[in-house]
């Protein structure tokens, strides 16, 4: 049976992952309206070849390693080697529009870990954390509440997903039963990056993704635009 520690750390992961968690990540497209707007995402199969491509080639060579490796540095107290896979996501981040993002939701989940009196280190030359990554925030946050590695990440790919096509939904548009359609077959894209994650070396981390690049800052100068640039 679940011991009641373990009962309360998935109520708490619930709670990180959920949509409704104020950080603002709703507010986001990463560049998927400036895709719908060029034509190159616009039904159910552009749609999921776009995200799906993202996970396959990004999520699971990039944010999702680099992630698993910032929640050991936060159960070893390590938090030089936190900073260090922090910085290198934020390297990754390949338009002003990203860095903005992930800037505006790092500052909200560490606003909402102060008045639940979780103590988030402070980084040395950056005390009002700027420039941590949400990632870096959000395993801290789930290395805390006891939440463990394989958890955590997959239910912030989950999140990801979820957002994603919520978005989708409101672009393309895509009805909400073509939209749990996609959540359904990425299932086990999903569990493929996962696995796929955990097992690459340092040296085999990185990706690059030019459209998703271009169509983040071209969202930038749209004339009419849904979500936050």
């Amino acid at each position: 049976m679940p011991t009641e520690a373990a009962k309360s750390s998935l109520f708490r992961l619930l709670q990180l992952a959920s949509p409704s968690l104020p950080v603002g990540a709703y507010a986001y497209s990463q560049g998927l309206e400036y895709a719908v707007q060029a034509n190159w995402v616009h039904d159910v199969d552009s749609c999921r070849d776009w995200l799906f491509g993202i996970c396959r080639h990004n999520l699971a060579y990039w944010d999702l390693p680099v992630g698993m490796r910032i929640y050991r540095a936060w159960q070893n107290a390590d938090s030089p080697s936190a900073n260090y896979w922090n910085k290198l996501l934020w390297a990754g981040r390949e338009s002003v529009q990203l860095q903005a993002q992930e800037r505006q939701m790092a500052k909200s989940l560490l606003k909402l870990l102060a008045q639940w009196s979780i103590p988030m280190p402070q980084r040395q030359g950056c005390p009002d954390g700027d420039e941590w990554c949400f990632v870096t925030v959000y395993m801290f946050a789930a290395r805390y509440w006891g939440i463990d590695r394989q958890s955590a990440c997959q239910a912030w790919l989950w999140s990801w997903l979820e957002n994603m096509v919520l978005a989708a939904v409101k672009l393309i548009p895509l009805g909400q039963t073509a939209g749990q359609n996609l959540l359904l077959e990425a299932v086990p894209l999903l569990s493929e990056a996962m696995a796929l994650a955990a097992t690459l070396r340092d040296d085999e981390l990185g990706a690059s993704l030019p459209a998703v690049a271009m169509a983040c800052a071209k969202h930038e100068t749209l004339y009419s635009r849904l979500f936050r640039s």
